[in-house]
């Protein structure tokens, strides 16, 4: 397992079910992510862009969405401010079980233990839901996610060429992970 040091239970964030009322400030939360996290991979024009205004529709639709037993977006909050999310659907890759479909920190809290409360938490509403496998797909060239999942034990099982935002070619890996209880108790091992 790589070294990935994290901070845990610094300043434990308020957990909820995101509301469509959210999808604004998750908007936001989102594209301030990929603009710190992704520069290099996107184009800088791209990231310096509409993102907002493209993300902001996107999430509107996904919590109004049928069916809202298949997805969960669970918000982490510290004071009341949004400070991170995380969504997992069950019906986007069966095949691999539920998909981790976005988890994004602000820059401020990251290493402080919220991606990894918040990756547990995916993990036990998708045990809740009789899915025994999660997972997701990160770009190749993330090195600093990649570590994150693979302190997480997740086990690359594809790689794919797809065009991504900005409409550029990126190589994405897929992590799977096969053992739910694990990461379902991330949150409890210091």
């Amino acid at each position: 397992m790589a070294a990935y040091a994290v901070q845990t239970n610094v300043l434990k964030p308020v957990l909820r079910q995101a509301v469509v009322s959210d999808a604004g400030i998750i908007a936001r939360v989102h594209t301030e992510s990929w603009r710190s996290s992704y520069r290099g991979m996107l184009s800088d024009d791209y990231l310096d862009g509409g993102i907002v205004e493209e993300r902001q529709p996107y999430w509107q639709k996904t919590l109004n969405a049928p069916q809202p037993e298949r997805r969960h977006v669970l918000v982490a909050e510290k004071d009341k401010v949004l400070i991170a999310f995380v969504s997992v659907f069950l019906d986007e890759e069966p095949q691999y079980g539920a998909l981790l479909h976005n988890l994004h920190v602000l820059p401020t809290w990251k290493g402080q233990g919220v991606g990894r409360l918040l990756v547990s938490e995916a993990a036990r509403w998708t045990l809740l839901q009789d899915v025994k496998q999660m997972h997701l797909w990160v770009f190749k060239v993330n090195h600093e996610a990649r570590k994150f999942y693979d302190a997480l034990e997740g086990k690359i099982v594809e790689e794919k060429l797809q065009t991504v935002a900005g409409n550029v070619e990126r190589n994405l890996l897929c992590y799977l992970w096969t053992d739910l209880n694990f990461l379902a108790n991330l949150k409890e091992k210091r």
